[in-house]
């Protein structure tokens, strides 16, 4: 899997900076579902989500200029057998590797699972990612209706860190905190 560069800024209520990037945008697409993240008290630099019939890990791999590098470390279908459980979802989320009790987890099972674990949090929710070109980037805007609450975020991602920042800049969200999925979601 490739590392990708990402800087995202998350708001309650970001619509001017969203109109302005969906006016310089090309090449638009939506993707609406639902998903279940899992991420660690303990870190920002990895999260686990279930969404669309897959079991998805990611890890933060470097930081450069206030821009993060992320590269999936699973992208498989559900359910998922135990031993990919304890030999990548429990080391990504700061979990000792357990010996587990089924063969195979689905969603609802590995949630479960996870219920027991007090540095663990689990938030489900109802996603819209609107997706976007430009200059070189993806934009992304991110909508999640969370039990708590809704939750909005503008992500900017390319394969280098370079471009990320000039898109960034281009959006005038350079200035504001670049928060990965586990940060924005702890803050809930």
């Amino acid at each position: 899997m490739e590392n990708r560069w990402e800087y995202r800024v998350w708001q309650t209520r970001p619509e001017g900076v969203e109109a302005f990037a969906r006016r310089l945008g090309t090449d638009a697409e939506t993707h609406e579902d639902h998903v279940d993240f899992l991420v660690s008290t303990a870190s920002f630099r990895s999260h686990v989500h279930l969404s669309s019939g897959h079991l998805r890990v990611e890890i933060m791999l470097d930081e450069q200029d206030g821009v993060a590098a992320w590269r999936g470390k699973l992208d498989d279908a559900l359910p998922a057998a135990g031993t990919t459980i304890a030999e990548v979802v429990y080391p990504a989320l700061g979990i000792a590797t357990a010996a587990l009790a089924e063969e195979s987890y689905d969603a609802a099972a590995l949630i479960d699972t996870l219920e027991d674990q007090p540095a663990i949090r689990h938030f489900s929710a109802q996603r819209q990612v609107d997706r976007f070109a430009l200059d070189g980037a993806t934009i992304e805007i991110v909508s999640l209706d969370l039990e708590t609450g809704p939750l909005r975020g503008l992500g900017v991602m390319a394969d280098d860190a370079k471009t990320v920042l000039a898109v960034a800049h281009r959006l005038g969200i350079q200035n504001q905190p670049n928060q990965g999925y586990p940060a924005a979601l702890q803050r809930v």
